[in-house]
């Protein structure tokens, strides 16, 4: 989640695949903008808001052109170790 108070971004990655983290960490960076540009509201992460929708979709972008780059992110990452 992200803290607009705080401006710090918080990650649970504990058992998440490291396509999930990266997309959370994207989506969190977004509302982080979102607070910078001073359109960020309390409720702005309501599910379908049109903040949090903001989010979801960049992050769903971003995630689209690094996995391009990036194919192994989608990778079991039992088989990694």
């Amino acid at each position: 989640g992200y803290s607009p108070s705080e401006k710090v971004i918080y990650l649970n990655i504990v058992g998440r695949h490291l396509a999930d983290i990266l997309r959370t960490l994207a989506h969190e960076l977004v509302h982080r903008k979102q607070n910078q540009d001073g359109v960020l509201h309390q409720y702005a992460g309501e599910t379908g808001s049109e903040h949090e929708n903001e989010a979801n979709s960049i992050a769903g972008v971003i995630m689209r052109n690094y996995g391009k780059q990036n194919p192994k992110i989608y990778e079991d990452s039992r088989k990694m170790m």
